[in-house]
Parts: structure tokens; C-alpha cells; sequence
């Protein structure tokens, strides 16, 4: 895809994106706050629910950490992409 059709679609996706940023730094989620980063989990799976993801929730019983998002969506490609992140504040 031509580098101005890329600047194009950000472009029209950056209204909502804001949104989502602000939506989603508006959450309290400490490190240590399980429940914070619970409230991320489910912001979080419910916004790859809507994007086509089957989402896979593993639950932590230590009280300290929150639960963990594994999400899959089948792509057309023979690779795959594997993407990692934490849903604490930082």
C-alpha cells in the first residue's frame, strides 16, 4: 500500500483512536491493583472482541496480578504475528 494511503486511513482513524487512548488511560490500573488491570483486561478484550478476535481469558487467583488476554484471529498469510503487552500503568 503507497505510504499516502497509510497517512489517509491514520488520518481518518485518529479521531477514535484519541478516544480509545483516552478512554483507556482514564482507567487506574497500578501495577499491583489487580483489579485496575481487570478493568484494562476487559476494555481491552472487549475492543478485540469488536475487531474480529476470539479472546481467551486467563484468570489469576493471587490477588496481586490481573488476569491475562491471549487473542487469536485468523489471518489469510501462512506467518504469523505475535504481539505482547502489559495492562498496568507503568
Amino acid at each position: 500500500m503507497p505510504a499516502l494511503d497509510l497517512l489517509r486511513l491514520a488520518e481518518a482513524a485518529q479521531d477514535t483512536y484519541e478516544r480509545d487512548l483516552a478512554a483507556l488511560v482514564g482507567i487506574d490500573s497500578g501495577s499491583l491493583d489487580a483489579a485496575g488491570v481487570n478493568r484494562v483486561a476487559d476494555w481491552v478484550a472487549d475492543r478485540l472482541t469488536h475487531s474480529g478476535f476470539t479472546i481467551e481469558r486467563q484468570i489469576t487467583t493471587d490477588g496481586i496480578h490481573g488476569d491475562v488476554i491471549v487473542a487469536r484471529r485468523q489471518g489469510t498469510g501462512s506467518r504469523r504475528i505475535l504481539l505482547f503487552a502489559h495492562m498496568d500503568t507503568v
